[in-house]
């Protein structure tokens, strides 16, 4: 239950609404169907609702307004069956209820009428006000939950996608790349080899018709080469 935007001003009857802060006070709001317009300065003390709290004897030296103002809510709803013009021992027996270890030494019968009329004006001008917020370990809690969950069905929707590719598809485009570089080197290489050896058959062939013309050259001179002629042989 959140009452830091509800106030109390002392000698003035009713709740304020806190619309914002001025450099010397508050300006508040009534809150009924008025809703009248005042600014609290210094002389005026001014009391949030969250403040103020209801004097005990239990362990607890008090217990909070708000705490007892959801206890008011849970037993009764939005009409409790008390007014401000109840008797003192009515008023206490109200407040026993709803607090059993309240204070009755500490509190008054003043305080509880107060109690009374707050209580009204809240439930039917601010019913929201007895909304109960949740914890907050809780909240965290569903936090932490809701992080979660997108984050394993991010991973599931990874692994599904990869579950889903086509294998076939990648060998079929990745062997073509493969096997066309590695054909063409070895055509390149085969040319290179037929090269080379026509060119190694080429002086071959070269050489062999020089000794050709060399053999054909001798004969050639063998047969120009004039007989020696007979000497005449004495008698």
């Amino acid at each position: 239950m959140d009452l830091k935007d509800i106030a109390a001003v002392s000698g003035k009857s009713g709740l304020y609404k806190v619309v914002k802060p001025t450099r010397t006070g508050l300006i508040l709001e009534t809150l009924d169907e008025a809703k009248s317009r005042l600014i609290a300065g210094a002389t005026n003390k001014v009391s949030l609702l969250n403040e103020i709290s209801v004097f005990t004897t239990g362990e607890e030296v008090s217990a909070s307004l708000a705490t007892v103002l959801i206890n008011i809510h849970k037993k009764y709803g939005n009409t409790i069956p008390i007014d401000t013009k109840a008797s003192n021992n009515e008023l206490f027996s109200f407040l026993g209820e709803v607090l059993p270890e309240f204070d009755r030494e500490k509190v008054y019968p003043s305080d509880i009428k107060k109690l009374v009329n707050w209580y009204g004006l809240l439930a039917k001008h601010a019913p929201e006000k007895f909304v109960e917020e949740e914890p907050k370990a809780e909240k965290v809690k569903e936090v932490a939950a809701e992080d979660k969950k997108p984050a394993h069905k991010e991973k599931g929707s990874k692994t599904e996608a990869k579950k889903e590719e086509p294998k076939g598809e990648v060998k079929e485009t990745a062997a073509p790349e493969v096997k066309k570089p590695a054909a063409k080197k070895e055509e390149i290489k085969e040319e290179v080899k037929e090269a080379e050896t026509k060119k190694a058959e080429k002086p071959k062939a070269k050489k062999e018709k020089s000794h050709e013309a060399e053999a054909g050259g001798a004969e050639e001179e063998g047969a120009k080469k004039p007989k020696a002629a007979k000497q005449p042989t004495k008698k």
